[in-house]
């Protein structure tokens, strides 16, 4: 069998450095791909989103990150609905999500500590 997909999704709203930091906490979770929501309708709020992320990119991070932006606040769960399907329109769509809110620093082991319980207890 072969090992499972797994991406992130974060939220943003106006917290850039807080997105920041939970994007580092992500580094070596094993996580294909991270897309961070920008739910923040402004400008500059964007921009200073795009900055921050490209600072953990230049970390060397093991993961793709894409920023998505729909121009409106759609909320966490609206949110996380539309960045599901975006993935799913994937020409490789991801097998689990993790949800985080941006204000989340993710423990060391947390991607595979979930897969490990997935496997053992799929029910």
């Amino acid at each position: 069998m072969s090992t499972p997909t797994v991406c992130a999704i974060v939220l943003d709203y106006y917290g850039a450095e807080i997105t920041k930091q939970c994007l580092t906490s992500l580094i070596g979770q094993g996580l294909k791909t991270i897309y961070v929501l920008d739910n923040s309708q402004n400008g500059e709020a964007a921009a200073t989103l795009h900055k921050a992320v490209d600072q953990v990119r230049a970390q060397g991070t093991d993961f793709a990150t894409e920023v998505i932006s729909t121009g409106t606040n759609l909320g966490f769960g609206k949110g996380v609905n539309f960045v599901i399907a975006h993935d799913q329109q994937a020409q490789s769509p991801h097998n689990y999500y993790l949800l985080l809110n941006n204000d989340a620093v993710a423990g060391p082991g947390l991607v595979a500590g979930l897969l490990d319980a997935l496997q053992s207890e799929p029910e």
